[in-house]
């Protein structure tokens, strides 16, 4: 399935509020197609859906590899302010 395919599905489950599926599709696009430039919106996506249902570490992870691998990212500091508290 192409990046852009799987962006949209993942998109489409976490407003359907499946959160499990849009992890794992977010997942599915950084691991196909980490060069695609639908892997630091699928990261930014990542980051808020952790959020969104408590998994406070995995976001602070996940905001982690976007500065170390993305560190141009749309959205990314508004996403993962580098002023970030631990839990």
């Amino acid at each position: 399935m192409p990046p852009s395919a799987t962006a949209s599905r993942s998109s489409t489950s976490r407003r359907l509020k499946a959160y499990d599926s849009a992890i794992l599709y977010y997942k599915d696009v950084v691991l196909e197609y980490p060069d695609s430039r639908y892997a630091s919106t699928a990261l930014i996506a990542l980051v808020q859906t952790y959020r969104t249902i408590g998994y406070d570490d995995e976001a602070t992870q996940t905001c982690a590899h976007l500065r170390q691998y993305y560190p141009g990212a749309a959205g990314l500091a508004e996403t993962c302010p580098s002023t970030q508290t631990p839990p």
